[in-house]
């Protein structure tokens, strides 16, 4: 009975490998197109949109003009959901579309997802917006190695606004080795009593400003740690 149950665990396994698969995104693609190496998706939304457990999503260099990138599905545990720059082809900058203190919109939404990987990305230059990743119910993602440069502004005071990665009811995520610098708003918002055993650690913060908040407060000026 054992040996069956080994057996029939190693297939699954094995099965989940042989389908994962691999889409990739260039600034010069087409969201008509297969998503292959050779046929690129335009946009990381459209990749997004293919996902299941086990893929990954490789970003060809260049400036992405993107928003609410929302995975089709979550990974799983020893089959997570990858995004990454294709490497060997340089920076990824991902920008956000908001051009409005009311826009309430993230750049990659992984809200009730989980086992996403988000990793080696230039979040850079935009002003508005929700987030740059926020989570809410979502449990056992990363977000790794990611550069999030002069983001946000002093005209946003809503308590969810100008985040740059945001947990909320959120479980068990890894916030690691990331560089904030010239950030305006809340870095790394780890919200709610049900937002527990998270593992923020070893990132990096230069020239970081807390928001006003609209309940009041004074400016708090972090220059570096």
């Amino acid at each position: 009975m054992k040996i069956k149950i080994l057996y029939t665990a190693l297939f699954v396994i094995l099965f989940e490998i042989a389908f994962a698969g691999s889409y990739y995104v260039s600034t010069t693609g087409d969201n008509t197109l297969s998503g292959s190496i050779s046929e690129p998706f335009k946009t990381i939304s459209k990749a997004a949109t293919m996902v299941a457990a086990g893929d990954t999503v490789y970003v060809e260099a260049g400036t992405y003009i993107e928003v609410n990138i929302t995975p089709a599905a979550s990974g799983k545990k020893g089959a997570m959901i990858v995004f990454k720059p294709l490497p060997g082809t340089g920076d990824v900058i991902i920008k956000h579309t908001g051009t409005s203190i009311d826009d309430d919109t993230p750049v990659f939404m992984l809200s009730n997802k989980s086992f996403i990987w988000i990793e080696g990305f230039i979040f850079e230059g935009f002003k508005y917006g929700k987030a740059s990743i926020y989570m809410n119910n979502s449990e056992g993602n990363v977000v790794i190695n990611n550069r999030f440069l002069n983001l946000g502004n002093g005209e946003v005071e809503s308590w969810d606004g100008n985040q740059v990665v945001a947990l909320f009811n959120s479980t068990r995520n890894v916030v690691t080795n990331n560089f904030f610098q010239n950030i305006y708003g809340d870095g790394v918002n780890v919200n709610s009593q049900k937002s527990t055993q998270n593992l923020v650690c070893n990132n990096t913060f230069i020239g970081f400003k807390g928001k006003l908040r609209s309940w009041g407060g004074e400016l708090f000026v972090l220059t570096s740690h």
